[in-house]
């Protein structure tokens, strides 16, 4: 640990390097938001132009200034660069820096830094390929949930947030302080600042997990689907081009489906199949689900590509569309800033995160002025996970006044 004095001539230096290497973190998760979508290493092949395949030499690899000598465009092929990749290096850079600044000014442990920086990067990791397609991957959640618990175990002086540290020591949050002055201390069991920062981590974990999955089951329930019903069973038929429904509708698939709902289900008699360059027919002997989307049928257990479809007939009499009103990867990435930030964190970043959606959501609404739109949650949960690191103690404590204000009958400044 440097003196006072060393860190003060040092400040500028280290400043300036942390910046850098959250710029080469950026340009790492340029790698990971193009190739983990497409199910593609993160280490072979060595960094490539998509358009072209030629591999970039190290000069071309400097962050930003790269993008700025080249013009935007591939060195061999001329192939446009989006103007994304320096954005996200700039912006991991940018984190980084402010990561550090707050760690200096609040004295909190410098290997601290590294944890925080590591799970910044993978909320604009995460926020990212939810943008493009919709996709919170396990590559980055799973990693980033153990980085969480083992540092936590290994080195708890570094789960400090801004404003958990006083007198030199851990401070957990009120939950898990909560938790260890009502349940542990009564039944005997003392912790230590280890303990804590364990307890603090994985009890976050649990609770941010918990939590969105409650409110995942909630809305599924009231938005979920959408159940239509015939007074007898009608007779259907889908093939890639055309969906027919009695005499309720026959056209594309694509019109039938109401907007930002994705999938039909339905419990169908009489099924009869033809795959592509399949002679006869297949028939289903009694009821089973059928599920079809844009990309694929689901009979019972079975599942079939579209595209491999030659035609689908049966009977129904009821029909359900679905959508993911709340993805699974939404859960998880709760679950991730439960553990870097605690269980206290969680109820604010899932209803920040939520207001946040919703503003946008009517935003666009008005704009486009009409319905079905389909918005990715996990950028707003990642905005209010990072709302709550850097300015968490200020808003508890405005937070506190105002209730306490409230209570007195007097508003607080």
């Amino acid at each position: 640990m440097l003196d006072a004095d060393m860190q003060q001539h040092l400040f500028p230096l280290i400043t300036v390097f942390v910046g850098l290497m959250g710029a080469c973190v950026g340009s790492f998760l340029n790698v990971i938001v193009y190739r983990v979508p497409r199910g593609e290493s993160l280490v072979s092949p060595p960094s490539h132009c998509p358009a072209c395949g030629h591999l970039i030499p190290a000069w071309q690899n400097v962050p930003v200034l790269a993008w700025l000598f080249l013009r935007g465009r591939c060195h061999f092929c001329r192939a446009p660069i989006a103007v994304r990749y320096p954005l996200v290096e700039l912006s991991a850079a940018l984190l980084f820096t402010a990561t550090w600044l707050v760690v200096f000014r609040e004295g909190l442990p410098w290997v601290s830094l590294v944890r925080h920086c590591v799970f910044l990067a993978a909320l604009l990791a995460v926020s990212l390929t939810d943008l493009d397609c919709r996709l919170v991957p396990n590559v980055v959640t799973f990693p980033a949930m153990a980085w969480a618990l083992a540092t936590a175990a290994l080195l708890p002086s570094t789960a400090v947030l801004p404003g958990s540290l006083v007198d030199g020591s851990f401070q957990p949050g009120m939950v898990t302080a909560g938790l260890e002055a009502l349940v542990l201390e009564p039944a005997g069991i003392l912790l230590g600042e280890r303990g804590r920062a364990v307890l603090e981590s994985g009890s976050g974990l649990v609770t941010g997990i918990a939590l969105l999955w409650a409110f995942r089951f909630v809305s599924q329930t009231i938005w979920g689907s959408r159940t239509r019903r015939a007074t007898s069973p009608v007779p259907f038929l889908l093939t890639p081009e055309r969906f027919r429904l009695g005499d309720q509708y026959d056209g594309p698939l694509p019109a039938f489906l109401p907007p930002s709902f994705e999938t039909v289900r339905f419990q169908a008699d009489s099924i009869c199949l033809r795959s592509r360059g399949q002679a006869e027919d297949s028939r289903i002997p009694g009821r089973a689900e059928v599920a079809f989307s844009l990309a694929e049928v689901n009979i019972g257990a079975r599942s079939i590509p579209l595209a491999e479809i030659e035609r689908i007939e049966g009977e129904t009499a009821t029909w359900t569309f679905s959508r993911e009103v709340l993805g699974w990867g939404d859960v998880k990435l709760v679950g991730v800033c439960g553990a870097f930030l605690g269980p206290d964190a969680c109820v604010f970043v899932i209803m920040l995160g939520a207001l946040g959606a919703s503003l946008a959501g009517l935003t666009v609404l008005a704009v486009r002025r009409r319905g079905g739109i389909v918005l990715p949650f996990a950028p707003f949960l990642a905005g209010a996970a990072a709302i709550w690191f850097f300015f968490g103690k200020d808003l508890a404590l405005l937070y506190g006044r105002a209730i306490l204000g409230l209570h007195s009958g007097e508003m607080p400044l």
